[in-house]
């Protein structure tokens, strides 16, 4: 986050900027983005750059005064909300075509509204019969995550109305480019319609599907790496913060089991002389994008960081 930090405002402003005017600047950032989005992300992101900010300031020998001058935030109440089967599909039913693709890479792969919004025929790639997307993450890195049986259906649709370079969700809009914020708006629209005709719950939004693919995701393998390289999060601690918006007591039970469960796993592996999954996983060599261009895969290994 530091280095982000220094990076941007470097690229943004003059050196002769004080930390003064940096103190009010942000102040009044902060404020306009809690009053926007009180309970969202974006607001843990801006908590983390003002903690960034504070080790900066105090590494240039800023004054104290200027230091605490930085905004300080209330404890943050990450969004919880999953989209339910029944309000998505009554949305995704009603949808044309591209709105269906941009609401599939949403929660069936897990991206971001404006990544989404960028993906390319390029950037699906098949690797021993199962089809993968390959995106760039925010940190520049690489994320590789497999599709589901009816993303693919439309992608393989959308691939073969496009040129080369096209976006799919354009190939799909009849050649015509749209903007994410578009493409929100149909969906914000659709939500709508369902809440008067269905009385569904409209109250979602695109991010709210990542995290519903997060949660589904970890609800039927426990394996929070999964859900963080699903997500292309660098620190588990983000992965976290999807998951974790519900939370019951631990019962000693719970705890017990869980533990003796380890103990006699642990029993039988001394007996035998054998553990369960040995072996060395297989190293993915070269495979083929669906426009034929050579590139080596990682799977679902999510190289990917800090996404």
């Amino acid at each position: 986050m530091m280095e982000r930090v220094v990076k941007e405002w470097a690229d943004r402003y003059p050196a002769t900027l004080t930390a003064d005017e940096i103190a009010d600047w942000w102040r009044r950032e902060f404020a306009v983005a809690s009053e926007r989005n009180p309970n969202g992300f974006a607001q843990i992101t801006r908590q983390q750059y003002a903690a960034a900010l504070k080790v900066i300031f105090r590494a240039m020998g800023v004054s104290e005064e200027a230091v605490q001058a930085l905004p300080r935030s209330r404890h943050i109440i990450p969004r919880s909300v999953t989209v339910d089967d029944a309000g998505f599909e009554a949305v995704f039913e009603k949808a044309d075509d591209a709105t269906r693709l941009f609401l599939l890479l949403c929660r069936d792969a897990a991206l971001r509204s404006g990544t989404a919004c960028r993906v390319t025929a390029e950037n699906i790639y098949i690797d021993r019969g199962e089809w993968y997307i390959r995106m760039p993450t925010k940190r520049g890195h690489w994320t590789s995550v497999p599709l589901t049986r009816r993303l693919r259906g439309l992608v393989e649709i959308a691939a073969a109305r496009s040129r080369e370079g096209m976006t799919l969700l354009t190939a799909l809009n009849n050649g015509v480019p749209l903007a994410a914020n578009t493409f929100r708006e149909r969906v914000m629209r659709l939500r709508k319609w369902a809440a008067e005709v269905h009385g569904l719950n409209p109250n979602w939004y695109m991010h709210d599907l990542r995290r519903t693919a997060a949660k589904r995701l970890y609800e039927a393998t426990r394996d929070i790496g999964k859900v963080q390289r699903l997500l292309s999060h660098k620190q588990a601690g983000i992965t976290l913060a999807y998951l974790t918006g519900e939370q019951s007591a631990l019962s000693g039970a719970e705890l017990e089991q869980a533990l003796e469960a380890r103990r006699d796993n642990h029993v039988r592996h001394d007996e035998t002389g054998t553990s369960d999954g040995a072996g060395e996983a297989e190293v993915p060599g070269a495979v083929d994008t669906i426009r034929g261009v050579s590139r080596h895969a990682g799977g679902f290994s999510g190289r990917g960081v800090g996404y």
